[in-house]
């Protein structure tokens, strides 16, 4: 077994509240004793391949084991068969999933049966095995048989457990590779067996290929993993940084990067916000809470720097005694490229490992594709344009191709053919014909992230009428920033850090759509830990049963493989 590495376990803050449950053994077992409530795992891995055993300690034939996707899960009424949710029912071994109806699959399953799930999420298939034998002839290895095949792998998914008998207790325990007795239950018969990266303790032996869900496990980006590289881990990539203004010209350091995006935001003061990049050079500047085209500020950053920029006089990035904070993000120090990927010519600068590129055009007024040089799907874009007073437009990859949000509104999301109706590709993203994003002649900049393993997150949730704790959402790494915005008209884009909130609750927030100053609130509380963020108020700008669903954009301080506690 791994003495390094951070095993997956149930949530306990990841429940309906208002059931009998009872948590052990450091979270690892689980009862429930009344009710249907749904328990979750605590982590939810994206990518790659995995293998997760469950003793069934108590059952009244009607245990049933399961899987719901990030975003979409459900804590009360057992465990639904809707979108992106998974079943294997005890009393008779169907499965079930994904709006479909139960099927005949394998057997059925009651007290001191070991269930084990092979999730593959490479591939997107799931497959189940009782008491070491994969049900239906499935073959993990091979990819064979499996109990469902085709799916949606856009996010990741937490492992499930709910009891379908109100009237009689059940409980399980969870083995991720921490424990192959299952706290005691299980005296003999164990293979001990380890995954093919030397990590775990199974009672069975995992398929070939498949892992044990654990930090020393959670999928990095090779090209960001603090282990692979000392250039291009996170806090290279991006970075948070606070400073009080002097109203004289200042050197702005502690990045330890060259920043290609700086965002700033006066903390005490109702300054506009100012986003100002290296594509389009220094002097001028986009703001995220107004509609307004580019603004010449010679005195507002003047210089990018090694280890940060420089800011002049101009008191909305450097007026004396207002406290700044900026956010920075590195694309690739200034050079750009002709990129002619889509039918719209671009102008890009990007840097790949990151996921993060800046994207300047000209718009024809004719619906088409614009080349983003990621090299993967962009899951959260935004494009402003820079000659006229239309609405920041922005892609988010919850959202999908049929909508858009603005930014520099507390608007819900918008049913429209900005996206031209077309998800991105690994090359270009689509527009239509409106103003906003591809007006004849006229100049826009369109910045675009895509979602990369133990560093960047964007998704959503649309739980937030069932946990009064609100929902948890595994990032793959400890955030240093994340933002939060309902997709109903209401609250704006809040903005949360750990530069600003330096321990836990984080609840310092900005909102990108308005002036106003930094407002400190526990009706803001979101926990930054060391796998992603728990929302913990029922507060409408997070988690309120009238507003959901809500988005979140994150970038990370640690990946999880290296990160500890909150």
């Amino acid at each position: 077994m791994a003495s390094n590495a951070n095993f997956m376990t149930w949530n306990a803050n990841k429940k309906y509240e208002n059931s009998g449950i009872t948590f052990k053994q450091g979270n690892t077992y689980v009862q429930t004793t009344s009710g249907y409530p749904v328990i979750l795992s605590n982590m939810a891995p994206r990518t790659g391949k995995w293998y997760v055993e469950f003793y069934q300690n108590q059952s009244a034939n009607y245990n049933t084991m399961g899987l719901e996707q990030v975003g979409s899960e459900k804590y009360s009424s057992h465990i639904q068969s809707g979108d992106n949710h998974y079943l294997y029912y005890g009393h008779n071994g169907n499965t079930r999933g994904n709006g479909t109806s139960s099927t005949s699959y394998g057997s059925s399953y009651s007290t001191g049966t070991i269930i084990g799930c092979a999730l593959d999420m490479d591939n997107g298939k799931i497959y189940w095995s009782k008491d070491g034998t994969f049900q239906n002839s499935g073959n993990p290895a091979t990819g064979t048989n499996a109990a469902h095949t085709g799916i949606n792998t856009n996010f990741g998914y937490y492992m499930a457990f709910t009891d379908y008998n109100s009237g009689a207790n059940g409980a399980v325990t969870i083995n991720s590779g921490q424990d192959s007795s299952f706290a005691g239950e299980k005296s003999t018969g164990s293979a001990n067996a380890s995954d093919g990266n030397g990590f775990g303790d199974f009672y069975y032996t995992p398929p070939s290929g498949f892992l044990a869900v654990c930090s020393a496990n959670m999928p990095t980006s090779e090209e960001i993993d603090p282990a692979e590289t000392d250039n291009e881990y996170p806090a290279k990539n991006f970075g948070v940084v606070t400073y009080s203004g002097t109203g004289s010209t200042q050197a702005i350091t502690g990045l330890g990067f060259k920043p290609d995006l700086v965002w700033i935001k006066g903390r005490d003061d109702t300054t506009d916000h100012r986003l100002v990049n290296s594509s389009i050079g220094v002097g001028k500047a986009l703001r995220s809470n107004t509609n307004g085209g580019d603004v010449s500020e010679a005195n507002g950053v003047t210089a990018f720097g090694n280890d940060g920029f420089t800011v002049g006089s101009e008191t909305g990035y450097n007026g004396s005694t207002i406290n700044f904070v900026a956010w920075a993000w590195k694309a690739n120090g200034g050079t750009t490229s002709t990129n002619t990927s889509g039918t719209i010519a671009s102008t890009v600068q990007a840097n790949t490992n990151a996921g993060f590129s800046i994207v300047t055009y000209t718009g024809t007024g004719t619906a088409g594709t614009i080349g983003h040089g990621l090299g993967k799907a962009p899951e959260w874009i935004l494009v402003k344009n820079r000659d006229q007073a239309d609405d920041w437009v922005i892609y988010h990859i919850f959202n999908g191709n049929t909508h858009y949000v603005k930014l520099n509104s507390g608007a819900g999301k918008l049913d429209n053919t900005f996206w031209n109706d077309t998800t991105p590709t690994s090359s270009v993203f689509s527009v239509s014909t409106h103003h906003s994003n591809n007006a004849s002649t006229e100049k826009y900049v369109a910045y675009c992230w895509a979602g990369i393993e133990g560093f960047s997150s964007f998704g959503g949730w649309t739980t937030a009428s069932d946990n009064v704790k609100g929902p948890f959402i595994h990032c793959g790494f400890k955030p240093k920033f994340v933002m939060i915005k309902m997709m109903q008209t209401g609250d704006g884009w809040g903005i949360l850090d750990s530069v600003r909130n330096t321990y836990n609750p984080r609840n310092t927030i900005l909102f990108a759509n308005t002036t106003a100053a930094n407002s400190t609130n526990e009706a803001y509380d979101v926990d930054f830990l060391s796998t992603g963020f728990q929302v913990t108020t029922s507060n409408a700008q997070h988690n309120h049963t009238s507003y959901d669903p809500y988005i979140y954009m994150a970038f990370a301080d640690v990946p999880a493989k290296y990160s500890q506690g909150g």
